[in-house]
């Protein structure tokens, strides 16, 4: 997930931070003999990303900075009442 805003440079709305899912699957990965179950996740083909907005307080940290791309905090907001059902559904995530 990342600030939608901060990457294009725009910010229409102060109350609201953009959030951009990336949609992922998990795939078995190369590696070596011992590596048993080795899994990574990879973008996934079948769906592109969705961009939805969220309140400011939801998707920033004590300083108003917005969370970083791939942390908790961020991949929490997946589960936004505002994520879109399909992310909210989407089976490759992670939390």
């Amino acid at each position: 997930m990342a600030d939608a805003d901060s990457a294009n440079g725009t910010d229409p709305d102060t109350e609201t931070v953009a959030i951009t899912f990336h949609p992922q699957e998990w795939v078995d990965s190369p590696g070596e003999s011992h590596d048993w179950d080795r899994r990574q996740l990879i973008p996934t083909r079948e769906r592109d990303g969705a961009t939805y907005r969220v309140p400011r307080m939801d998707a920033t940290d004590d300083a108003d900075d917005p969370y970083p791309d791939e942390s908790y905090e961020a991949n929490l907001l997946a589960d936004h009442p505002r994520a879109p059902e399909w992310v909210r559904d989407w089976e490759g995530r992670t939390t």
